[in-house]
């Protein structure tokens, strides 16, 4: 036994989801680094560090999607 029992389909459903997560979380972290650092200045040259601004993360998605 254990502090916790839990059941096998539990067991790997959680794993399956924490290794689907960590795969998605690599596969954005990749997308976003790999936006050019001139789209980075023209964040900053319009001063949108402040609030939401989706400029740089278009490109993420169209990378991360395709």
């Amino acid at each position: 036994m254990g502090l916790m029992p839990i059941r096998p389909f539990h067991a790997a459903l959680l794993g399956l989801g924490m290794i689907a997560t960590a795969s998605m979380a690599e596969i954005y972290r990749g997308a976003v680094a790999s936006i050019h650092h001139g789209q980075w200045e023209a964040v900053i040259a319009l001063d949108r560090r402040a609030r939401f601004s989706p400029v740089p993360f278009t490109p993420t998605f169209t990378i991360a999607c395709s």
